[in-house]
C-alpha cells in the first residue's frame, strides 16, 4: 500500500510523459485542429481552475511547471476533466486546450425533402417532394454570440409557403420574402440551423442544407 504524501514539488500541476496532442477531425482530412490534452498531478489542497478562453501561452499561462507541448497562443482553455485522487493527497486530471477548428462542410446523403411548389410564371403549383442532397456546414468561433440562418416566409400571390433561410450559389437572400424570381434562382435551402458548444467557450453554428434540383 501506498504511503501518503505530499510535496512542495506538486504545489503547481506537473503536466507528464501521459500528455499528447489530439487531432478530432482527421477524419475529414483536417490535420491542424487540435486538442492538447495535459496530463497533469498537484497536491490536492493546491489544485486550482484557470479561467476558460485563457491561451497556451506559456507554463505560467496554463499554470502548469512546464508546457509539455511547444507553446500555442492559437489554442483556449476548455476545461479539467478526469480527475482523481491519487494516494490520499495528490490530484490526477486532464488539463485541455484546443484550437477553434476550421470550418467544415459534411455530405451526409440524401432525403426526400417537400419544397414549396412555384410555376415560372410566378404562381403556385403547390408542394412537390424530390430526393435532396444534404450537407452540413459547420463555422467555429470563440463565444457563443452566432447569428443564426433566419427562416423565410415566401408569400406568392396569395399563396403562403413555409420556406426556410435560402441562398444561391454568389449570396444569402436577405429579403424577408424572396420574389418568385429570386426563389426560382436558389440552389439550397436551410433544413436548420442551430449553435452547438464544441469545447469549453468554443461554439458552431450548424446548419444543414437541403440542395434543390
Amino acid at each position: 500500500m501506498s504511503i501518503p504524501y505530499t510535496s512542495e514539488d506538486f504545489t503547481t500541476p506537473r503536466a507528464g510523459g501521459e500528455s499528447w496532442v489530439e487531432y478530432p477531425f482527421i477524419e475529414y482530412g483536417d490535420n491542424s485542429s487540435k486538442v492538447y490534452h495535459m496530463r497533469c498531478t498537484v497536491n490536492k489542497d493546491d489544485y486550482t481552475a484557470i479561467a476558460l478562453d485563457t491561451t497556451m501561452a506559456s507554463a505560467s499561462n496554463a499554470d502548469v511547471l512546464t508546457l509539455p507541448f511547444t507553446a500555442d497562443t492559437s489554442a483556449y482553455f476548455v476545461g479539467d476533466f478526469n480527475h482523481r485522487v491519487k494516494d490520499g493527497a495528490l490530484l490526477e486530471f486532464d488539463r485541455q486546450f484546443a484550437t477553434i477548428p476550421a470550418n467544415r462542410t459534411e455530405y451526409e446523403g440524401s432525403i426526400v425533402f417537400e419544397y414549396p411548389g412555384i410555376g415560372y410564371n410566378g404562381t403556385s403549383r403547390g408542394r412537390f417532394s424530390e430526393i435532396s442532397k444534404i450537407e452540413t456546414v459547420y463555422t467555429y468561433q470563440l463565444g457563443s454570440n452566432i447569428t443564426l440562418n433566419n427562416i423565410f416566409k415566401v408569400t406568392i400571390n396569395g399563396y403562403n409557403f413555409d420556406a426556410y433561410n435560402v441562398q444561391n450559389s454568389a449570396a444569402l437572400v436577405t429579403a424577408t420574402i424572396p420574389t418568385a424570381t429570386q426563389y426560382l434562382a436558389l440552389n439550397q435551402l436551410v433544413y436548420s440551423s442551430e449553435i452547438i458548444k464544441y469545447r469549453g467557450n468554443i461554439h458552431a453554428k450548424k446548419t444543414v442544407y437541403v440542395e434543390r434540383k
